[in-house]
C-alpha cells in the first residue's frame, strides 16, 4: 500500500524501488543508444514520436492485461 498504517513503508519497497529505478535508467540508457545508432536520418521530432508511441502502445497492452485479470478474478471469486 501507497500509506501503509503508521507512515512507515518496509524496507523491501525501498529496495523494490531502487531496483526498478536503476532498470529505468539502464533501459532509458540502452534507448539512448539504439537512437543514436540507428536514428541517423530522423528528426528529433520523428524519433520522439517512435519511442513514446511504442511506450503508449505497450502501457495500452499492460493495462488492458491487467483490466481483463481484474475482471476475470472478479468473476472467478463471486462463484
Amino acid at each position: 500500500p501507497l500509506n501503509p498504517p503508521g507512515g512507515i513503508q518496509s524496507s523491501s519497497c525501498f529496495v523494490r524501488g531502487y531496483v526498478l529505478a536503476i532498470g529505468n535508467v539502464l533501459l532509458d540508457c540502452y534507448g539512448s543508444l539504439l537512437t543514436k545508432q540507428n536514428g541517423g536520418g530522423m528528426t528529433s521530432w520523428s524519433i520522439n514520436l517512435i519511442r513514446f508511441g511504442f511506450a503508449g502502445l505497450v502501457m495500452l497492452v499492460i493495462s488492458i492485461g491487467m483490466h481483463i485479470y481484474e475482471k476475470s478474478n472478479r468473476d472467478c471469486s463471486r462463484s
